[in-house]
């Protein structure tokens, strides 16, 4: 079974927000402590915000707000950044329709 692949761009043209940093391809969604430089994470609770620094996300999603304390990582900014997260992790993990 193939390896589903985005990058943020193409995240960013399908479910919106603005990516920052560089366009790099993720393979999957995980939590900011388990992440990897192949992984998309998310920071909805300013509270975890050393989180992110200490993460090894490739990208991360953050709030507007947020995005100004993370220079040189890549982001995507979004409204809601937990909702996001969740449409990025269907794009991995798409709903079988039954037939």
């Amino acid at each position: 079974m193939s390896q589903t692949t985005y990058t943020l761009s193409q995240i960013t043209a399908q479910l919106g927000g603005k990516w920052q940093g560089e366009d790099i391809s993720v393979t999957a969604v995980r939590p900011l402590a388990d992440a990897q430089a192949e992984h998309i994470s998310f920071l909805a609770n300013p509270k975890y915000k050393a989180e992110v620094h200490d993460s090894n996300a490739g990208a991360v999603i953050v709030s507007a707000k947020a995005a100004d304390g993370f220079e040189g990582r890549n982001l995507i900014v979004a409204d809601d950044p937990y909702l996001y997260f969740a449409k990025v992790a269907r794009l991995f993990s798409p709903v079988v329709k039954a037939r």
